[in-house]
């Protein structure tokens, strides 16, 4: 991001020398021409209006490259992390149903204790009788 910035900076610099460097260069230009007063003036307006529209439409066109390299980033980011949180979900839902499943599975071996008791209390009666 800071290296956005800097470029971004560079390019603001870089145009505003280059419009500046123009004018100053169109205006010597103009001093050093032969021309009568009126012309001079003429060509001078002439000459800062179009250094003027040329700036004005770079800058437009820089600010709507950068809106839209903005929104674009805005998107790729909302939809990485509408990814992440979609893929979190699963994976807690998968985990949810692992839970479940071992849950049924213990109530399940849980269920069958009692039964095994109840046999083993059978066996050693059995067996206690045997012995009398």
């Amino acid at each position: 991001m800071a290296n956005e910035e800097h470029s971004n900076d560079f390019m603001k610099g870089l145009v505003i020398g280059s419009v500046v460097g123009g004018a100053i260069g169109a205006l010597v230009a103009l001093l050093y021409a032969p021309k009568p007063g009126l012309e001079f003036r003429k060509q001078l307006v002439d000459t800062t209006n179009e250094v003027y529209g040329k700036a004005q439409n770079y800058f437009a066109n820089t600010t709507e490259k950068v809106k839209e390299q903005t929104f674009n980033t805005y998107n790729e980011g909302k939809e990485k992390a509408q990814a992440i949180v979609e893929s979190a979900k699963q994976q807690a839902e998968d985990l949810i149903h692992k839970a479940e499943d071992i849950l049924a599975d213990a109530k399940n071996k849980a269920g069958q204790v009692p039964s095994g008791v109840k046999a083993g209390i059978e066996a050693f009666k059995n067996e206690f009788k045997s012995e009398n």
